[in-house]
């Protein structure tokens, strides 16, 4: 989505973030509020991404779901604060997944510590890789 923030930046943008808040949570005129907000932060360019992005996701989860495709384990170390704050194992797709065990859920913790951190650097990484070869 370069036209909603650039690649190898580690700012956040708080106008995406709040448009993708609203879509997945909000009423109808929360989610007109932050897509115009967006609109007059990044653009037209930035809304159309930022709802395509959105979209797919939602249609890539939903396809997980209805196929009864587990959580790996990695990505569960990671989310399982959000699974259990959320009551996200009250959904009828959260048979699909065994809970994970006491190691793991430590294992997590500190993932969801270290995660942003990594990311970044990650990220600043290939952005440099890419303007060296640019």
């Amino acid at each position: 989505m370069s036209s909603a923030l650039e690649p190898g930046s580690d700012a956040i943008d708080p106008e995406l973030l709040a448009y993708a808040d609203a879509v997945l949570n909000g009423s109808p005129t929360d989610r007109a509020a932050a897509q115009e907000a967006l609109r007059t932060s990044r653009g037209d360019a930035a809304v159309v991404d930022a709802a395509g992005v959105i979209a797919n996701f939602s249609q890539m989860n939903r396809i997980a779901d209805a196929a009864g495709i587990a959580l790996d384990a990695p990505t569960q170390m990671f989310a399982e604060q959000l699974i259990d704050d959320g009551g996200y194992r009250n959904f009828a797709s959260a048979e699909n997944t065994e809970p994970i065990g006491t190691a793991k859920r430590i294992a997590g913790r500190g993932l969801r510590r270290v995660a942003p951190t990594a990311l970044r650097a990650q990220s600043a990484i290939a952005a440099r890789f890419k303007r060296s070869r640019d």
